[in-house]
């Protein structure tokens, strides 16, 4: 009986071993399962804040490009203005009626233009 209780003795200290193994595992890998949980939610935050730079690249590029456009646009309009300007015969502007107000096309530029006989 005491060989038979020693070997049940040992049999007991081999399984809490191996118990006491697997629950290091099991704690190795929760901890790694948490670190890659963190890792993961780290990406989406990384990615999410580049997404938003990108739109914002988007959007300054859009931006730039529409003021280029508008400042094109200004250009051409002040350019067809004075050939308007210029091809009008004198007795048909009349410059104290445009003497103190902007002209047609002024609110691009925001320039106040007169124009004197």
């Amino acid at each position: 009986m005491a060989d038979e209780q020693s070997q049940m003795d040992r049999n007991m200290k081999q399984l809490a071993e191996k118990v006491e193994k697997i629950g290091n595992v099991q704690n190795n890998l929760g901890s790694k399962y948490e670190g890659l949980r963190r890792s993961v939610e780290e990406i989406q935050r990384v990615v999410g804040q580049l997404t938003e730079r990108v739109a914002g690249l988007e959007d300054g590029a859009e931006r730039r490009r529409v003021r280029s456009d508008l400042n094109h646009m200004k250009t051409r309009i002040d350019e067809l203005f004075t050939i308007v300007k210029d091809g009008k015969e004198d007795d048909s502007l009349r410059g104290d009626e445009l003497r103190d107000g902007e002209s047609s096309h002024s609110g691009l530029s925001g320039s106040s233009k007169t124009f004197e006989r």
